[in-house]
């Protein structure tokens, strides 16, 4: 038996639940002695009872349905448009200091209005509709200031080179297009979150990509916008280099790029740490690092090169480290740039000297044992800190990333285990992270390459240190020679991944982070 009823046949004790008529109950002593008119009372009841039955049963129901939806129909066939026409709304300048918007042109918004349906005399008549602004839109492009001004460090004396660093360039359209119905988390990090997502394209292909947006349970605000901004506008800026990841969308908080399944630098860097303790062999080769080492540099090099003026980086990336490069086709790639600044200079108006680099004091980033020299010193109030160049500081990590992958250690890992202090400490004091014995001796080219590169990076004096682009030329020369080749081949084949390699991330911050 059907245990739902209809609304009708909860109000109605006459139907039960199959949408029957109940039996009615026989008429007491009381109506004994009007049987006749106890009998057409009743037959007058379940008369007017099943005739509401038979008005509410769905067939009826579903007639007069149909015939209100022919009558609307004819009737809106009839029926002519409200509103008629609306003029096109025309603005004049202001000519107004205080307020640059342009003036809406008087009985420029009139709407004519047709009454013919309605009980009125009228037959129409014309009226302000008081929504539409008496001024003109509020955001002008040649007096509009982007809001990625505010959040420029020192922007009361610096200014951007060039006015794109503080641009978006969204296609906001294609987003929404998107089928993000059957996406699947890959990874997250400390503020955002990636899932896979497929799409096909028009000729039927499925192609797969990877979307990038903060994570839901954040409170998104204005930094973390300006972040997404950063991150697309570099990948974008950044198309022609092999070694930055291509961008396919960007929107407000989420970015789509390329989709890279290899996985990160840390998972090899896991793979061959877990190899080596196995007494396996699980890490590259002496010029397979090498080339890894030149994907380092090239990267950063091109991300500094964003700009017109080759020579005067653009934008520096802020967080060089193993987690930030993605393998794709045998090329390790930097992505997240959600933490880039932009290069500045000193704004004419101030006591500096303009067109000079605005210098940095600070990063304003997490402090661990890998960040630059000049953050060590910051951080341990060293009198010989003073203001550098965020992209020399990039290089100095660089350095400290190449140490990683030509050893297989996080810096000050042996022959003691440092602590993110006692690595300061070191650090000031004059001292490097040492190499291990088969390193340390080794007279194998590559090695000699690396080592010499990782010494370049390691400059102290931030302003002797080489620039990205003078390394990258020595490790390509270097590997020139050792290949005999002039465009020697810069992909490298990754060791097969132990079985027992999990994703954890928890050796890296306990050698890294406390």
């Amino acid at each position: 038996m059907n245990r739902f009823r209809t609304p009708f046949q909860r109000r109605n004790n006459d139907v039960n639940n199959n949408g029957l008529q109940r039996p009615q109950k026989k008429c007491n002593r009381y109506c004994i002695k009007g049987a006749t008119l106890c009998i057409f009372v009743s037959l007058m009841v379940r008369s007017f009872s099943l005739s509401r039955h038979l008005h509410n049963s769905p067939q009826s129901q579903y007639i007069r349905s149909k015939e209100k939806r022919n009558s609307n129909l004819s009737s809106r066939q009839e029926r002519k448009p409200r509103v008629v026409a609306i003029a096109h709304l025309q603005y004049e300048s202001s000519k107004s200091e205080s307020d640059p918007r342009s003036v809406l042109v008087h009985n420029s918004n009139l709407l004519t209005l047709d009454t013919t349906p309605l009980d009125t005399n009228k037959t129409s008549f014309q009226f302000t509709e008081s929504s539409i602004p008496t001024s003109g839109h509020f955001i002008q492009p040649s007096w509009y200031t982007p809001n990625a001004q505010d959040l420029l460090r020192d922007n009361d004396r610096c200014e951007v080179m060039y006015p794109w660093q503080l641009e978006g360039f969204p296609n906001c359209n294609n987003f929404h297009e998107l089928d993000m119905a059957h996406m699947k988390m890959i990874n997250k990090g400390g503020s955002r979150i990636a899932f896979e997502l497929k799409q096909l394209s028009d000729d039927g292909m499925q192609s797969k990509f990877v979307y990038k947006t903060v994570k839901y349970h954040r409170e998104v605000e204005f930094r973390m916008v300006d972040e997404q901004r950063k991150d697309a506008l570099v990948m974008e800026r950044a198309s022609s280099s092999n070694f930055i990841p291509n961008l396919h969308g960007y929107c407000s908080i989420g970015v789509i790029m390329d989709f890279m399944p290899e996985g990160n630098m840390h998972d090899y860097l896991k793979g061959a740490r877990l190899a080596k303790k196995k007494g396996e062999d699980g890490s590259l080769s002496p010029v397979d690092k090498l080339r890894v080492a030149i994907h380092i540099a090239s990267s950063v090099r091109d991300l500094h090169e964003t700009g017109d003026d080759k020579e005067i980086p653009a934008f520096f990336h802020n967080d060089i480290c193993c987690h930030q490069y993605l393998f794709q086709n045998g090329i390790f790639k930097l992505n997240d740039f959600n933490y880039a600044q932009p290069m500045a200079f000193v704004k004419k108006d101030t006591t500096e000297k303009e067109n000079e680099l605005c210098l940095r004091d600070s990063s304003n980033m997490g402090m661990w044992k890998a960040r630059s020299f000049e953050e060590h010193l910051a951080k341990s109030n060293d009198a010989r800190l003073e203001p550098f160049s965020g992209d020399k500081t990039d290089v100095n990590m660089m350095g400290n990333l190449m140490y990683t992958i030509l050893t297989d250690l996080y810096l000050f890992e042996q022959p003691e285990l440092l602590t993110r202090s006692q690595t300061t400490e070191a650090l000031v004091a004059g001292k490097r992270s040492p190499y291990p014995d088969d390193i340390e001796n080794s007279t194998d080219p590559a090695h000699v390459a690396v080592k010499k590169a990782i010494d370049m990076c390691w400059e102290e004096k931030w302003n002797k240190r080489p620039s990205a682009r003078i390394i990258t030329d020595y490790l390509m020369g270097q590997l020139q020679d050792i290949t005999k080749v002039n465009n020697p081949d810069l992909k490298v084949t990754l060791p097969k991944r132990d079985p027992d390699q999990t994703p954890s991330d928890r050796e890296y911050y306990v050698k890294t982070w406390n």
